[in-house]
C-alpha cells in the first residue's frame, strides 16, 4: 500500500507484524491528522518505506521485538508536527528528520529502570506524560522512548520519574497525558534547549540484517 492517511479517526491495532505499514519505496507515506493512533506490533509499529508525516494528534505507538521501532522511517523524511503528541516505545526509534523540526519538540531517551515512566515538569507535580512499561517479546529488550509533546518549551527543564501514582486515571491504552503526578521518585533531570543535538540524548545501536 503506496500511501495511508489518517484524518480525525480513532484507530487502535494489534499485530504480529507490522501495525501500520507502507511499503512502496518511491511513493510510501504515511500523514497523520489529528487522529487518535494506537498502534502495538510484533515487529515495526508505524513503518513507511517513504516518508512519515505526523501532523497534529495523537500517536502511542509500541513496537515488542527485538531491534524494531515504534517508528521506522526508512528515506528520512520523517516529520512531527510542533501540535502532536507522540509517544513511541521500541529498542530502537528513527528520529525526526533534522530540516523539518520546526522546534525542539522531540526527545529520545532510554528509561533508567524497568518501572513505570513518568514525565513531569520539573518544580512542580504537573504529568506530561505516564505509561506502564510494555511486556517486551524478549526479555533482555531494553527500550529508548521518542516523545513529542505541545508543551516541550526551550530551557525549560523537566523530571524523569518512576513509581508515580498519577490522576486522574483515565488511560489511553495505559498512557495518561496531563493530571498530576504524586508520589513520584525522580530519575533524573533534564532541560531542554535550542540546539537538537543536546536534547537528542540517544546513540543509534546498528540494526542488524
Amino acid at each position: 500500500m503506496p500511501k495511508i492517511i489518517i484524518n480525525n479517526s480513532l484507530v487502535e491495532l494489534k499485530a504480529r507484524d507490522d501495525a501500520i505499514s507502507a511499503g512502496e519505496p518511491k511513493t510510501a507515506d504515511i500523514e497523520i491528522n489529528n487522529g487518535r493512533i494506537f498502534a502495538m506490533a510484533g515487529l515495526d509499529a508505524i513503518d513507511s518505506n517513504g516518508t512519515i508525516h505526523v501532523n497534529s494528534g495523537l500517536v502511542y505507538a509500541i513496537a515488542r521485538s527485538r531491534l524494531c521501532r515504534g517508528f521506522d522511517c526508512d528515506a528520512n523524511e520523517f516529520r512531527i508536527g510542533p501540535e502532536a503528541t507522540v509517544v513511541s516505545l521500541g529498542q530502537i526509534t528513527s528520529i525526526p528528520t533534522f530540516r523539518l523540526l520546526e522546534h525542539p519538540a522531540c526527545l529520545v531517551r532510554r528509561p533508567l529502570s524497568d518501572t513505570d515512566f513518568c514525565l513531569t515538569t520539573a518544580g512542580s507535580n504537573d504529568n506530561l506524560v505516564s505509561f506502564k512499561r510494555p511486556k517486551f517479546l524478549h526479555v533482555d529488550s531494553t527500550y529508548s522512548v521518542l516523545l513529542s509533546l505541545p508543551e516541550f518549551r526551550h530551557n525549560q527543564s523537566y523530571n524523569v520519574c518512576r513509581n508515580a501514582v498519577v490522576k486522574p486515571a483515565h488511560t489511553f491504552h495505559g498512557l495518561k497525558i496531563g493530571g498530576t503526578a504524586e508520589n513520584r521518585m525522580v530519575d533524573n533531570t533534564f532541560t531542554l534547549t535550542k540546539d537538537y543535538e543536546e536534547f537528542l540524548n540517544y546513540k543509534r545501536p546498528e540494526k542488524e540484517l
